[in-house]
């Protein structure tokens, strides 16, 4: 139950644009990363975030 949470919570930071509380979340379940995200689709929302980020 407790990666469904991190994904719903992760899913919140990201369509509000908290991409400093999703980026905190992924970090801190990286050993978790798999039952959250792909591999691939978790390096790219980062990718997207950093961008977000910068570009403000």
């Amino acid at each position: 139950m407790e990666s469904f949470g991190s994904l719903i919570k992760a899913k919140y930071y990201y369509a509000v644009r908290e991409y400093h509380a999703f980026l905190a979340l992924l970090t801190g379940n990286r050993s978790r990363e798999p039952v959250l995200f792909s591999r691939l689709e978790a390096r790219a929302l980062e990718a997207v975030c950093e961008y977000h980020m910068n570009a403000a």
